[in-house]
């Protein structure tokens, strides 16, 4: 199952419209590249279930990207860092 947020963020990327400031923080949108990268990964094919898989975690969001488009960009999310420092979720 997909969860809204992922579905509404799907939703935006298709629209060409902003995405919502946890949305940004979740998918490690950090600059307008990175949301340009993620936006042409959708339209290029990435489904909303792929996307929703690789919600908080960059690497996964990465490669999702570099799949769909060959774009060479680096998605770092909140819980990436997190994890960097071993906080337990």
């Amino acid at each position: 199952m997909i969860r809204p947020m992922t579905k509404d963020c799907y939703d935006l990327l298709m629209m060409d419209l902003p995405l919502r400031m946890t949305m940004v923080v979740d998918f490690g949108v950090d600059t307008p590249e990175h949301y340009s990268a993620l936006q042409r990964a959708v339209r290029a094919g990435a489904t909303a279930e792929e996307l929703d898989k690789a919600l908080g975690k960059g690497k996964l969001l990465t490669a999702l990207v570099k799949y769909h488009t060959g774009i060479d960009i680096e998605f770092e999310t909140t819980y990436d860092k997190l994890d960097a420092v071993g906080f337990d979720q």
